[in-house]
This record gives structure tokens, sequence and C-alpha cells, in this order.
């Protein structure tokens, strides 16, 4: 405690002069500092830049999950959109599955009762609408995946004009609202296709190359050239191997989706094993590009067909009169990937002794089928549907010769 004696009075604490200064102290800490301008500024420009940071954070958010709501997990369940792709060309059909997979080890039921598919874009906000409102009532084993809806399989919608369009699945599922959603994209282009026909090529063996033009636009148009230069460009080295010019005046008319072949171009025969990549360009009223990459392979590589099988996707029961398509592909069960020759494919589908449909291509294939893997061999919709005439059973036979061996795939159709 402090004494102070002043006209005869004892101060225990402060005298009022100290008071006084103690007050105007404490005014001074109450009253806040003005900040430089500079630092107000500052201030500003880091507040207006912690919004922005956050206001497209949240839009981008937004927007990632407009695009990835293309799967849901429902308890054991999983619901997704499954697609071969995102972006496809004018004339190319839109194709899109719906799958249901169950993701517990044992077996699981479920109910659907109600599912609805809308696509829409924003030049046409009702370009296909599909409602189903009966009730699924069904079960999946466990780790199994069942289809529950094939675009192509209800609409071809491949007129489509250039765009973005936006798939929205809504259902119930066990009582519960499931909404997926996935987008995607049509682009409109003239293209330049390099087809050769085969997986690779055999060290000095020469190939074959036909180079197409292809119009993925929804309008028909006139396409002038003046000439095309091929390119052989060794890829593991980037080495130029030659380049070949030619003359091609010509104007070709292009209905949309058409495609009509531009040149065809005899590859020289190639001494060395390796990747290699054989790019076109072509100059014209537009200038289109298009590249064929591929192997070369010593015939030491070419396997043998013990580890290899046919299967079908060929309807096991058929209606009559009802056109009906299928696809041969071939299976590899091995653990590293086949080099394989094909020298003839041959399909029959006969009742009794009757042959009713024949399909034979005696050209040589050299395909590649990756590690437990397959291979597209036929698809009957790119060249016929069949329809079987009556009721009864008939034989489906398809036999593939490779290396002088046969592979044979046999199955019973029958027609009501």
């Amino acid at each position: 405690m402090k004494q102070n004696k002043q006209n005869n009075y004892q101060y225990h604490s402060h005298s009022p002069e100290e008071w006084e200064e103690i007050d105007k102290e404490k005014e001074k800490k109450k009253t806040p500092s003005r900040m430089p301008k500079r630092g107000r500024l500052l201030l500003f420009f880091n507040i207006a830049l912690v919004v922005v940071i956050v206001l497209v954070y949240f839009v981008t958010q937004k927007q990632r999950n407009i695009v990835s709501q293309s799967l849901k997990t429902i308890g054991n369940f999983q619901i997704y959109i499954k697609s071969p792709k995102t972006n496809f060309l004018c004339g190319e059909p839109l194709d899109f599955k719906v799958f249901l997979t169950n993701i517990s080890d044992k077996k699981e039921e479920f109910l659907i009762y109600s599912f609805n598919v809308r696509i829409s874009s924003k030049a046409s906000p009702d370009v296909y609408a599909f409602h189903f409102d009966k009730t699924i009532n069904s079960s999946v084993e466990g780790k199994r995946s069942v289809l529950i809806y094939d675009l192509k399989r209800e609409v071809n919608l491949s007129t489509l004009p250039a765009g973005t369009y936006t798939v929205d699945i809504l259902m119930n599922f066990k009582g519960k609202a499931v909404h997926l959603v996935k987008e995607f994209k049509y682009l409109s282009k003239l293209q330049a296709l390099l087809v050769s026909g085969q997986d690779f090529f055999m060290v000095n063996e020469g190939g074959k190359f036909n180079l197409y033009v292809k119009n993925n636009t929804p309008k028909p148009l006139n396409f002038k050239t003046k000439n095309v230069t091929f390119t052989l460009v060794n890829t593991q080295s980037k080495k130029v191997l030659y380049r070949k010019f030619f003359d091609v005046p010509s104007e070709i008319f292009l209905t949309p989706t058409e495609s009509k072949l531009l040149y065809s171009f005899k590859m020289q025969p190639i001494s060395s094993a390796g990747e290699y990549q054989l790019r076109a360009s072509v100059v014209g009223s537009k200038s289109l590009n298009a590249t064929s990459s591929f192997l070369v392979i010593d015939p030491s590589k070419i396997g043998n067909i013990d580890e290899l099988k046919l299967n079908s996707d060929v309807p096991m029961v058929v209606s009559k009169n009802e056109p009906v398509s299928f696809s041969l592909w071939m299976l590899n069960t091995a653990i590293q990937k086949k080099f394989v020759t094909i020298n003839s494919i041959t399909i029959r589908i006969k009742k009794g002794e009757d042959e009713l449909y024949r399909f034979s291509d005696r050209s040589s294939h050299n395909i590649i089928i990756p590690s437990r893997g397959t291979r597209l061999l036929v698809n009957s919709e790119s060249w016929k549907r069949i329809s079987l005439p009556s009721t009864g059973t008939y034989l489906f036979d398809a036999i593939v010769s490779v290396k002088g061996k046969y592979l044979e795939y046999r199955q019973k159709i029958e027609s009501f």
C-alpha cells in the first residue's frame, strides 16, 4: 500500500492526481488507433480473396458432384450408371447401362417400386423419357451384379445434335429415393480413320491400311482433297522410317454418319520387331489427321490354342420370326497375352440337316487377346440379324481355324 500525505490526508491507494492519470491511460486503450490506408486496403484484399476461394470451392464441388453422382450405395447394394465412354460423335448411338451390385458376401433380396429415365439438354429438356412403375422383387448373389436397364435395348438415340446431355435416373429402391446423374457430350466433326484390320504384323510382313473420311456431323457435306502424306514412325526410338506423299485430287459427298474410302496404302515390310505408328495427314478443304498404332512381332511369339476358348451370347430361347443378333468372341485363360493368327471363321445355324444360315470369313486375321481377357470376333449386328422361321430346336455352330487346329462353340436354340 502506498501512503501519501497531502493536506493532512493520508491516502492508502492513490492520490486524486494519480487516479486522474490512470483514467487518462484507460481512455487511450479504449479508443482504437486508426489503421493506415495501405493496411486497410491489404486487409480488404485478403478478405475478398478468401471469399472468392470459398465460392470457387463450393461451385466446383457442386459441379463435381453433379458429374460424379453416377453411383449410389444403399445398404449392401451399389447402383450405378456404366457407359463405354462419355464423349460420343454425332451419329453414334448413346450407350449406357444401369447396374445393381451386391457388395456383401451373401445373397441379398431387393425391391424396386418404380424406375424412371430422363435425358435432357439445354436446347431440349425432353430428349427421351422412360417410365417403369411395376414392382421388381428379386435377389442378387453375394459379390454379383445384375443389369437393371440398357438404353440401347429400349431406343436408338443416334441422331442427337452436338451438345451436352444429362441423364437422370430416378428410382424407388427398397422404399428409398435414389437419384443418379451422369453427363454425356456429343461432338460434331469430320473425321479421318486409318484402319488395317490387324492387331499386329509379322517381321518382314507387309500390310494394307485403308484411309477413310467419316462425316460425324448432323449435316451432309462435300469434302475436297488435294494430297495425303503417310509417315511410319518407330514409337520406341521416335525415329521416322519413311514418309510417302500422294496426290489425291477428289471431291467426296458424305451424308451424316457416312464414311468413304479415300486411299488404300500398302505398307512396306518391316524388318525389326517393335511398336510402330502409321500417321496419315490429309490436305483439302479441311486438314485431317489419323493415326494407327500396331506391333511387329517375331513369328515365334505366335501362341498355341491350348488356353483359348470360344464363347457367344447367342440366346438359348427366341420367338419365331423375331430378329436376333449375337456376338462371338475368343477367351484367353492364360496369364499372359496371346498373339493369334486366325485362318478362318465359320458360323452355321441348322435345324436337323437343313442349314438355315452360314457366315464364312476365310481371310487371315492377326489378333491380340489380353491376359485372361476376350477379343470380339464377330458381331452379327454389323452384317445381319437372323430370324428363325418356325418353332423347334436349332443348332448354333461356330468354328474357328487357328494354325491348322479348330476351336468350336455349339449351342441349341429353342424357337417358340
